[in-house]
């Protein structure tokens, strides 16, 4: 009751504001926030942060939530646009990096993922170094950092492979298995008990994408991570 209030409350505010003022463009994307994190309807979020986009409240947030709608919906073209949007305010932003890259290779465009995919790597790699040792069971951030790791380096990985079919250059190949060999180290981080050192059951996708590199089976091929964060970096889900 109390949300639907509130979402009465959002809508009345903005009908009475005026047309193009960004008080109301911020009270669109608000009421976009309840139906997107809280009540998870995609298609209302979607029309509202549209119309805060449209009414002077086109943030690098509301674009890259607008992204991930699309993208979770199959618009592979409409999220890369909205996602060049959010990366032309946050440039370095692991999670808009990632995405780029996922809907880039999800559209078959392997050469525009790889870069992207590069530029995630690059970052993470700087951020690995403020630490001495990741505490990814420990410590949210460096579990952050951790679990983009295993992603982003099974999908550069794949990105490698498919273009080293397409282009026939073998050294692609090589560097292909060496960040699944990164991926699988970030996972193993995750999943592995500090105390008794023992790792959780079960294989991730990177070692299955090695064990099709060396003996291929017709009912599988090399495969991304396809989950995108909800959130571009630094917002947080509500709790």
């Amino acid at each position: 009751m109390k949300q639907l209030m509130q979402n009465i409350r959002f809508e009345k505010e903005a009908e009475a504001g005026l047309v193009g003022d960004r008080n109301v463009g911020q009270l669109y994307a608000s009421l976009a926030d309840i139906n997107y994190l809280i009540i998870g309807d995609y298609d209302e979020a979607l029309r509202n942060y549209s119309i805060a986009s449209q009414t002077q409240y086109g943030t690098p947030s509301v674009y890259y939530k607008m992204g991930y709608i699309n993208y979770s919906q199959k618009k592979y073209g409409e999220a890369l646009n909205l996602f060049i949007k959010t990366a032309g305010e946050t440039p370095s932003d692991t999670h808009v990096l990632y995405a780029l890259g996922n809907v880039l290779s999800s559209r078959g465009d392997n050469f525009a993922a790889k870069g992207y995919y590069q530029r995630l790597m690059d970052i993470l790699d700087q951020q690995r170094t403020k630490y001495t040792i990741l505490f990814p069971q420990v410590n949210e951030e460096h579990e952050e950092i951790v679990e983009m790791y295993k992603m982003g380096a099974n999908n550069l990985g794949v990105t490698l492979y498919r273009l080293s079919r397409q282009t026939g250059n073998s050294s692609m190949n090589a560097e292909a298995l060496t960040n699944f060999t990164a991926s699988i180290r970030a996972h193993d981080a995750l999943e592995r008990n500090q105390e008794t050192l023992v790792r959780k059951a079960g294989t991730n996708l990177a070692e299955q994408n090695i064990k099709y590199m060396s003996q291929p089976q017709p009912e599988f091929e090399p495969s991304i991570y396809t989950e995108i964060p909800a959130l571009p970096e630094g917002e947080s889900l509500p709790k």
